[in-house]
């Protein structure tokens, strides 16, 4: 769509959009940008019908068209296409470029995704979840000192909704416990790290009680052993 953008603005306007620009007072940047949202829109509106009911468009166009939204899913007029693209089931039809790409922007602040997309994104491309991990562990190790860091740190765990996802799906908490045993490890018991991971169970239990759920499935995260 960038290369859409570069395009028309090269190519000339014909008499009738000329006339258009004209009597609207639009500049050709204004018009093209105009035009782009109309064919994102159209584009956009493909997907939701394939999503809705399985209308017979290829994987193919699919995933060339998740592709070509690399470039711009950050702009406005890009969004409601990202949002019918994240519905697609199963997001594997997606290019990996574009899932790496949401992921990045999403950690950055930069692309706005509810929690239910964000959710779907972890249990359907596992290295976004594990990206989330390693940006929360970056936060943390920032932090520097062990003291007086634990509410802090459950902050940043809450605002992730990290937890909130491990509880509903097993599998999450799962990989989460494998990454914090790795990290454990590499660390060599880094006293950030085991603040982490105490706030983390904490997060989780914090979870577990607001959602009521079973103190004899209460989920625990426990570090390795100390290794010689």
């Amino acid at each position: 769509l960038i290369m859409l953008f570069i395009i028309l603005m090269a190519v000339q306007l014909t008499p009738i959009e000329d006339w258009l620009c004209r009597e609207t007072g639009l500049l050709r940047s204004q018009y093209v940008t105009l035009s782009l949202k109309q064919y994102v829109s159209s584009i956009a509106t493909v997907v939701a019908q394939r999503n809705a009911a399985g209308a017979a468009v290829p994987d193919s166009a699919i995933r060339e068209v998740s592709d070509l939204c690399v470039d711009i899913v950050s702009a406005p007029e890009a969004l409601p296409l990202v949002k019918v693209l994240l519905a697609v089931d199963p997001l594997s039809t997606l290019s990996e470029r574009f899932l790496e790409t949401i992921t990045a922007m999403s950690i950055a602040g930069k692309l706005q995704l509810c929690y239910e997309e964000r959710l779907v994104l972890w249990t359907q491309y596992l290295p976004s979840f594990e990206q989330e991990l390693l940006n929360l562990c970056e936060r943390v190790l920032q932090l520097k000192t062990v003291s007086d860091s634990s509410a802090e740190i459950e902050q940043l765990v809450h605002t992730k909704d990290l937890t909130r996802a491990c509880i509903s799906h097993q599998y999450l908490l799962s990989f989460a416990e494998e990454f914090f045993r790795a990290l454990t490890v590499t660390s060599q018991r880094s006293p950030l790290v085991l603040r982490l991971i105490e706030c983390f169970n904490h997060c989780l239990d914090e979870v577990q009680e607001s959602q009521h759920v079973p103190h004899t499935l209460r989920a625990v995260i426990e570090p390795p052993p100390f290794l010689e």
